[in-house]
């Protein structure tokens, strides 16, 4: 163990185990090199369905979301959202809240019976928050649309790590 005012570099010896993918690091190398974890893709492979009937919203979530690895579909009406989970549903559904009525409080209603704790992600106008849906009476969280490109991406990964 070597300790330098706000660093700590620590070595590990296991014997008998297999090869380590980083023997052939020499030991003074800087462990910053190797890259940010933040690059990482914790929606990859999760599927999530938007319904938003503006075109700038719609591209708002898509720049969002682009480096999250998450597989984006897109409805810009309710209808066309309700014709969509018939062939079957997404992990998670985002809708603004402009789209919101009589039709999709009956689709979330018809998914919600089927599976209770499905993902529903609501996108308010305004607001800098992210509240999660295990506090709200709806059990749907929101996010404010005034920083969607950090708030949505952490209310994704928070809402689907929940259940998955």
């Amino acid at each position: 163990r070597q300790v330098r005012a706000h660093q700590m570099h620590l070595s590990l010896s296991f014997p008998d185990t297999v090869a380590s993918p980083l023997a052939d690091v020499p030991d003074d190398t800087d462990p910053s090199s190797f890259g940010d974890s933040l690059n990482s893709q914790p929606l990859s492979g999760s599927h999530v369905l938007l319904i938003a009937d503006r075109k700038e919203q719609r591209q708002l979530v898509r720049e969002a979301l682009k480096h999250t690895g998450i597989s984006l579909d897109v409805c810009p009406t309710v209808q066309e959202a309700v014709a969509f989970c018939e062939s079957g549903l997404p992990h998670a559904i985002v809708f603004t809240s402009e789209v919101r009525g009589p039709l999709l409080t009956r689709l979330m209603h018809q998914i919600r019976a089927e599976m209770p704790d499905f993902i529903l992600v609501e996108i308010t106008p305004q607001g800098r928050t992210f509240d999660i849906s295990s506090l709200q009476a709806s059990g749907i969280a929101r996010v404010g649309g005034e920083d969607l490109a950090h708030a949505l991406p952490s209310a994704l990964v928070y809402e689907l790590s929940r259940l998955y």
